[in-house]
Parts: C-alpha cells; structure tokens; sequence
C-alpha cells in the first residue's frame, strides 16, 4: 500500500507569492496614475481657453487702472499754474506707452457781437471770410509761438480769400476786427495730441489710446470703442442763461516715456488758455479724430443723442443742448440750441509727459 504523497509550501514559494503581490500593487498604482495624468491632460485643454481669458481679463484691468491713474493726474496738473508739475510711480509691467501726435483736430468758431455774422474757414492753406454786414476791417492770425499775421479786409460782404505762407501750429486762432479794434468772430484750430498704452495679451494686443479726456480701446478681435468721451458740459447759470463748457487737454511729448524700466511719470503743466469766456453768437464746432473712422460718430451721436430724441418725437422747439449745425448729420459741425443767446466757456490745457 502506497502512502499519498502530500507537498507542503515553504519559505521559496511564499517569498513568490509575496512578490507576485507586490509587483501587481505596482502595476495598479501605475494604471491608476496613468488613468489619473489623462484624466488631468483633459481638464487642462478643457480650462485652457478660460485660462487665457482670465490672464487677458487681468492684463486689462491693469491697463485700465494705469490709465484711470494717468488720467487722475493729467486732469489735475492740466489745471494747475505754468511751471507747476508731479512726479508718478507706476506698475508699468508689461505695458507700453506712446505718444498719438496730433490725432485730433477741433475747429470752434462765434460771433463775439450780435451786430455781425461771419463764416470763417480754413482749408487747403487758405482763410475765406465773409462778413454779411460788411464791417470786418481786419483779418488777425496769432500762433502758439505768439507770432502774428494781419491781412487787410474790404469792407463789403462778399467772400474773401487769404493765403496762409506757412502751415499753421498746433494752437492757431483767427481774428476778424472791425475798424475800431473790435473783434467781431473768432476761430479756433486746435491740433492736440495724446497718449496711447499698449499691452500683449494672449490672443494680441489691446491698445487705450487717451485722446483729450477720453479714453478709446480696441481688444483683440474688437473694433474700438469709447469707454469715455471729452469733457463737454452743458447747463444753465442761476438766472437761466444757458452754458457750454469744454475743457480741451493737449499732451506734449517729453524726452521720453515712461516705461517698464523706467516707471516714473514726470507730468508739467503748460499752462490753461481761456478760447472763449463770454457770450457769443452763432457758434459752431467740428471736430475729426484720425484714429479710426468710427470715432467721429459716436461722438456726434454721443452729444446730439438727446436732439435725436426730440426730433423722433417732433418736440424739437423744447430742446436745450447740442444739436447739428445746418445739415442733421452733423457734416457741417455741431452748435448749441437755443443758439442765439449763451455763455460759451473754452480751456485749453497742455501738459507735457516725460519721465
């Protein structure tokens, strides 16, 4: 009789099992890390749009922060006396700044006595002038440098034409001065300049382009578009008389800019230049801004939005404000209704930008 031969497991075959366990723990642990980094890789290109526009969202707010800063502080040297100036330190990571010369042209022009009316205009080097009650004796031209030019005027009502030697300064006003030395109209060419902040973003750059109080931005992707338009007030005195203030700011470049390196901003005042302060008749201004074409009218339909609404609902004789000059479009300038009796107040600022 055989006796069943019975295998018992020793110390070898325990030590493999052992490690049989251990290897497939591993092999787990490598499949749930594998399974784990795809799972991640999916969630990052998932966020990855929301990413970028998170980043570009916060290199925006920090543009427009410097710019509210820069506006703050032009806003406050442009009214202070010649010669008075401040010195800024701003977060300028990332940004850059650039100066926008004589990106805008404003064109204003009244009567300055009820017993004339003069059209004025300047264009292609020439100055036509015509004096529908003939009593303009003079024609005057001061320049920003203080230079000035005089023409002799006939005194009737037809139109006169004077040649311009030289192309005009920025600040150019026109004169027209009865026989007595009064003057009768004035005409103010502005050509102002202003500031321009550029920051890459993800998906291009975004340019804030500060323009006398304004600020105008185009996003990648996006045409521009106006966040704030120039200061223009209109109102009336305690006695009811109406009034249009305008505040103009012209910047001048310095040396340099501020800049990443350098994030100092150095502003001066040049000094504020009252255009007109007083009572006038038959004004009218035009106004072209050359950084896109769309600007111009969403000015126009900025200021004359409440005009529009009272021609729709043909009450037009109850408007008080800025309205269109001759033609509705606005082609032909903007002017004040009621026209013939208002207090006009014009300032010219100037700041110079440097670091």
């Amino acid at each position: 009789m055989h006796s069943a031969y019975v295998r018992e497991s020793g110390p070898a075959e325990a030590a493999l099992k052992s490690d049989r366990k251990a290897v497939s723990e591993i092999i787990g642990v490598v499949m749930l890390l594998a399974m784990l980094i795809t799972v991640m890789s999916g969630v990052v290109v998932l966020i990855e749009p929301y990413l970028s526009d998170f980043e570009d969202q916060r290199d925006w707010a920090a543009t427009f922060i410097i710019s509210e800063q820069i506006s703050d502080r032009i806003e406050a040297i442009g009214a202070a006396p010649e010669g008075a100036g401040s010195k800024t330190s701003l977060d300028m990571s990332g940004i850059r700044m650039l100066m926008v010369e004589n990106i805008e042209e404003w064109k204003l022009q009244a009567d300055l006595t009820d017993e004339e009316r003069v059209q004025m205009t300047v264009a292609n080097s020439q100055v036509v002038v015509e004096c529908q009650n003939a009593t303009c004796s003079t024609l005057r031209l001061t320049e920003e440098d203080g230079s000035i030019a005089i023409w002799t005027m006939s005194n009737n009502n037809q139109q006169q034409t004077f040649n311009l030697s030289d192309s005009l300064s920025d600040v150019a006003i026109f004169e027209a001065i009865d026989a007595e030395g009064v003057i009768l109209h004035r005409m103010v060419k502005l050509s102002i300049s202003g500031i321009e902040l550029n920051t890459e973003m993800n998906k291009g750059s975004l340019q804030l382009a500060m323009i006398n109080g304004a600020k105008i931005e185009r996003r990648p992707g996006i045409p521009w578009s106006i966040k704030e338009f120039p200061t223009i007030k209109f109102d009336e005195l305690p006695d009811g008389t109406p009034r249009l203030s305008m505040i103009i700011t012209d910047l001048l470049a310095g040396e340099a800019l501020p800049g990443g390196g350098a994030p100092v901003m150095e502003l001066k005042s040049h000094g504020a230049n009252e255009l007109f302060d007083g009572q006038v008749w038959n004004f009218r201004f035009t106004m072209s801004n050359l950084l896109h074409d769309i600007i111009d009218p969403q000015y126009t339909h900025h200021w004359t939005k409440g005009y529009e609404i009272h021609v729709a609902t043909d009450s037009i004789e109850d408007y008080d404000g800025i309205a269109p000059y001759e033609r509705q479009s606005g082609a032909d300038g903007l002017t004040v209704l009621p026209s013939d009796h208002f207090i006009l107040e014009v300032g010219l600022q100037q700041v110079e930008v440097s670091r």
